[in-house]
């Protein structure tokens, strides 16, 4: 929904985020905001728009309803791909 928004957009959204971080731990205002968001893990707003856009991406893909050219590169990992059994071939991964 925030991809494609104007730097001038994105910089008062993180003042909003960096509000509403000092609001809840109490912060004051002119104490560093960058590891407020790290010790409530938030990402900045500019790498939380390109998280949920790549996350919607995979999304797609591993179920089909991504491009031909995405779902292609994009599949799950079978279970006999490796030698010994992972927690993580039960899971949706991307391999390339």
């Amino acid at each position: 929904m925030f991809y494609g928004l104007i730097h001038i957009q994105l910089r008062r959204l993180q003042s909003v985020q960096n509000a509403v971080a000092r609001l809840v731990t109490g912060r004051r205002q002119r104490e560093h905001i960058t590891p407020v968001l790290i010790d409530l893990h938030w990402l900045p707003v500019r790498r939380r728009v390109d998280f949920k856009l790549v996350a919607a991406i995979v999304y797609k893909s591993l179920r089909g309803l991504a491009q031909t050219h995405l779902s292609q590169d994009c599949r799950r990992v079978s279970p006999h791909t490796f030698h010994r059994r992972l927690r993580s071939a039960e899971l949706d991964t991307c391999i390339a």
